[in-house]
């Protein structure tokens, strides 16, 4: 199946189902600690110590991590069944608000990741102009709110559980890319309505090295000059996106992360 506008639930449910989920196996490639250890790095958020990677073997880049993510409001868009919620929330942050479109990938984020909490799941009130359902799981944990919504994420805008919370930080990976690129203004467009003018962006970018393939997806290659033109057009203000860190995979694919960071 083809992955276009017209099948994006149909495509990503079926993937689920048949377990065609190899972007997973990425996520194993560097721990999250490292991955934002790197984002903080670039934004100036680590002690004069841990500024280099000599000094960061002797730092505690955990510790770094739990200072800048705790009291924080995290979203984590096309989050699946990723293991970084619970690392966001073992890191002390105040709520961390997940959304994907398939039902059965956010039941094993519920049942594998929180195992021992109980979720409650509530049917949001149809939006003028919605043209699906959306269902919204939440809990508590100690201090730290869980917000998992099962729907169209292009759509949550227009519910107020989504649009009225300000989201202090983005960990995006493996979901712009998920996106077809005719869909892709809109994804950012949904995802930066929320944004605290602070807020800062951890982006993964997946970079085909074939140049006959570069037109391929998923995932779809993303120019980051196209990335930071939907920044600056959905919110007003300029970024500047940073390589933090590379990875090379296999089957010609290389992963990029970039700490995307407001320009004051």
């Amino acid at each position: 199946m083809h992955l276009a506008s017209h099948n994006v639930k149909e495509f990503w449910n079926t993937a689920w189902a048949t377990q065609k989920t190899g972007w997973k196996e990425w996520e194993r490639l560097a721990s999250f600690t490292h991955v934002l250890s790197a984002f903080l790095r670039c934004a100036g958020l680590l002690p004069a110590e841990e500024q280099t990677e000599e000094g960061s073997q002797k730092g505690d880049l955990h510790e770094a991590v739990i200072r800048f993510l705790e009291g924080k409001t995290v979203f984590v868009p096309l989050c699946g069944d990723s293991t970084i919620l619970p690392y966001i929330v073992s890191c002390r942050a105040r709520h961390v608000i997940g959304v994907d479109l398939s039902d059965e990938a956010l039941t094993r984020q519920r049942q594998v990741n929180f195992p021992d909490l109980i979720f409650k799941t509530t049917k949001l009130d149809s939006a003028k102009g919605s043209t699906g359902k959306v269902e919204m799981h939440e809990v508590t944990t100690g201090d730290c709110r869980i917000t998992l919504f099962y729907g169209d994420l292009m759509e949550l805008p227009l519910f107020k559980e989504y649009s009225e919370t300000a989201v202090d930080f983005v960990f995006d990976r493996a979901a712009m890319m998920a996106i077809p690129p005719d869909l892709r203004s809109v994804y950012v467009k949904t995802v930066t309505s929320v944004l605290r003018p602070s807020a800062g962006v951890a982006y993964e970018r997946m970079v085909r090295k074939i140049p006959q393939q570069r037109d391929w997806g998923p995932p779809f290659m993303v120019a980051m000059d196209e990335v930071l033109q939907m920044f600056r057009q959905y919110t007003g203000r300029d970024y500047k996106a940073t390589l933090t860190m590379t990875h090379e995979l296999e089957d010609n694919f290389r992963s990029e992360w970039y700490a995307i960071l407001p320009q004051r």
